[in-house]
């Protein structure tokens, strides 16, 4: 956006009134024409009554250096003293466009229908509509550092419903989808949203995944406009908020904020996606507290300097950062946990749908390792689980230690080490916070024919230990 600040001095005639504001950009042949009623004796960054503001459309921001122009035009016959100051040229530079490709699940489950002690408000057996993420990512596009956001529908669960007996068919649904993910993208560095069908007590959570994926359970909330898959996606990177918290002003934010709401935009105006692209200001002349950072639960709602800065920074893996003088800014590199990054600078094709390497049909046999895909759960009580394990031949390598808290071993029968990964648990967050969460977990570790069990421990204490057994398994129909 281009807001262009002006000043007047009013004359025998008053105010100067019905001025338009032309904006010539190089590369585009069309000139486009905004008009104030009252020019303002002097602009302020904080009215965009005040202001001229101009949204650059995909052509006028592409990769390059370009000059613009905007130009003043009074109204009518009123002589002006000076017309030398009427006309004000910029160079602005683009960096290439950095696109977010997300892919996505959605789930149905088997009940109750409408049961008011789940406070449920979808019936068994449906489904949020696959479009309501065409919502979402128009409402994430806006407040984040991405040129676009695509999301592709990759798995639904409807042939194989999940149970909603307990009231928490979300949990079952982040175990059923992050083990897909991670079979998909064994490599790591993926998105993707749950649309979940009922409106439980989990609004959103965040994140979970193997090698850097990251998955976000979202309430089907998308087609309000609403931000809560980019407030998810934010946490997805902990570095930016710190999970489990969705405004923590001890994470850095600098600027006083109302004790009742936090994340005010201040001075500071920002964008949002409601039926089409607009401008919104953190106040107005008729409310002080008028417009909030996406993260702080208060609306209407936009991005803040100091989440989109971080965004910036956390999704380029350090590379494009803010100047040190905005909040927010300055050469802080991401950990190596959370170099997941997403953002690239290619529009989505539709040969990227499935990744090539491990499912790639060229690969010699010679050429793949097996790997034993290994995903669990760890509570808050330090109690912890297996789930059903898994062999994944892949011709790249796709295991890593990620962290120190955490030791997955693979034993011998002489109870020696054969090999061995570590990890750190993903922070993960969910809108509100329940009790008894737990975390999951997931890893790829290269396999040894040699080997007689697996356990997981922390230190010397050992959570979870499975025996592997010596017998082939069969198949029966």
């Amino acid at each position: 956006m281009v807001r262009v600040m002006v000043n007047s001095t009013p004359g025998d005639q008053g105010s100067w009134r019905n001025v338009r504001a032309g904006l010539d950009v190089d590369g585009n042949p069309v000139s486009r024409y905004l008009q104030m009623a009252q020019i303002p004796t002097a602009s302020s960054e904080d009215d965009l009554n005040t202001t001229f503001n101009f949204l650059l459309n995909y052509v006028e921001t592409v990769q390059g250096t370009r000059n613009i122009t905007v130009t003043l035009i009074s109204a009518g016959s009123r002589p002006e003293n000076n017309l030398a100051n009427n006309s004000l040229s910029a160079t602005l530079t683009f960096g290439p466009a950095r696109y977010l490709n997300m892919r996505a699940f959605r789930y149905t489950h088997t009940g109750p229908n409408g049961d008011s002690a789940c406070r449920d408000k979808a019936p068994a057996g449906t489904s949020a509509p696959w479009e309501h993420l065409e919502f979402a990512a128009l409402a994430t596009r806006d407040v984040t550092p991405f040129s676009d956001v695509q999301i592709i529908p990759v798995y639904d669960s409807s042939h194989d419903p999940l149970d909603n007996s307990h009231c928490n068919a979300f949990d079952p649904a982040r175990v059923w989808a992050a083990e897909i993910l991670d079979r998909m993208y064994p490599d790591g560095a993926v998105r993707a949203p749950i649309l979940q069908p009922e409106n439980n007590e989990a609004a959103g959570c965040s994140c979970w995944g193997s090698n850097g994926n990251r998955l976000m359970n979202i309430k089907d909330w998308m087609h309000t406009y609403d931000h809560l898959l980019a407030e998810e996606l934010t946490h997805s990177y902990p570095g930016v908020y710190a999970c489990c918290h969705t405004w923590d002003s001890a994470s850095g934010y600098p600027r006083p904020i109302p004790p009742s709401k936090p994340g005010w935009l201040g001075p500071f105006v920002s964008v949002e996606f409601y039926t089409s692209t607009v401008a919104i200001a953190g106040s107005i002349p008729s409310e002080y507290y008028h417009a909030f950072d996406y993260m702080s639960y208060n609306q209407p709602d936009g991005a803040s300097p100091y989440t989109y800065c971080k965004m910036l920074n956390y999704t380029s893996g350090g590379s494009v950062y803010c100047p040190s003088s905005v909040e927010g800014g300055g050469p802080t590199k991401p950990s190596s946990g959370e170099g997941n990054i997403t953002a690239n600078t290619n529009a989505l094709q539709m040969d990227q749908i499935t990744k090539p390497g491990v499912h790639n049909s060229t690969d010699r046999p010679e050429d793949m390792n097996p790997y034993l895909y290994v995903t669990g759960w760890i509570s808050d009580t330090g109690e912890a689980g297996f789930s059903p394990f898994e062999i994944i031949n892949s011709s790249i390598p796709i295991s890593a230690s990620v962290g120190t808290a955490y030791t997955l071993k693979l034993l011998d029968g002489g109870g020696n080490t054969l090999r061995e990964s570590s990890f750190d648990l993903i922070p993960q967050h969910s809108d509100p916070p329940r009790k008894g969460f737990r975390s999951l977990f997931s890893a790829y570790m290269l396999w040894d024919i040699n080997t007689a069990s697996i356990t997981l421990q922390q230190k010397d204490n050992v959570l979870a230990k499975q025996v592997v057994s010596k017998h082939t398994p069969t198949v029966m129909v």
